[in-house]
C-alpha cells in the first residue's frame, strides 16, 4: 500500500479505486434483488416487510458491506497520512454528509445512489481546489464543508 499515491494514467490510485467501489456499490444497488429490497427498505420498511423483504436479513447484509467501506476508506486515509492516530480526520462527518446532499441523495433513504453521491464529492473537491488555486483565505470561506487553506 505504500505505493498507493503512484498516478499510472495522470490520475491518482486513490481516485481510480474510489471509481471502482462506486461502480460495484452502483451495480449492488441496481441490479441484484439485495439493491430493490435496499431501496424498498429505505422507502418503508413497514411496506417491504409486508411485500415479504426480510427486513432484518436485508438490513444486516447492508451494515456489513457498510463496515467494510469503512474499513477500507480508513486505510486509504491511514496511507494518505503515513500514520494511524485516533484524531487524524475528526471534521470529516460534515463534508461527507454535505457530498451526499450536494449529490442529490436523500437523508430520508429510497432515493439517490451511490454514483451521486460521487458526483457530490467531485463537486465539493473541484469547489475545494478552485478556492485553493484562487488563494482564497480561510476566513473568506463561508461554506465550512469546503475547508479552504
Amino acid at each position: 500500500m505504500s505505493n498507493i499515491h503512484a498516478a499510472p494514467f495522470g490520475i491518482a490510485n486513490v481516485v481510480l479505486f474510489a471509481v471502482f467501489v462506486t461502480t460495484f456499490v452502483q451495480f449492488l444497488q441496481d441490479r441484484p434483488l439485495f439493491g430493490r429490497h435496499l431501496y424498498a427498505i429505505g422507502g418503508d420498511e413497514a411496506l417491504a416487510k409486508q411485500l415479504g423483504v426480510n427486513v432484518d436479513r436485508v438490513k444486516t447484509l447492508a451494515f456489513t458491506l457498510a463496515g467494510c467501506l469503512y474499513g477500507i476508506g480508513a486505510l486509504l486515509l491511514v496511507t494518505r497520512m503515513g500514520s494511524a492516530t485516533s484524531p487524524a480526520e475528526l471534521n470529516l462527518l460534515f463534508p461527507t454528509i454535505t457530498a451526499v446532499v450536494v449529490g442529490g441523495v436523500a437523508l430520508t433513504g429510497g432515493v439517490g445512489g451511490a454514483k451521486n453521491a460521487f458526483l457530490g464529492a467531485l463537486i465539493l473537491a473541484v469547489l475545494n481546489n478552485g478556492m485553493v488555486l484562487m488563494a482564497v483565505s480561510g476566513n473568506n470561506c463561508y461554506v465550512p464543508s469546503i475547508g479552504c487553506h
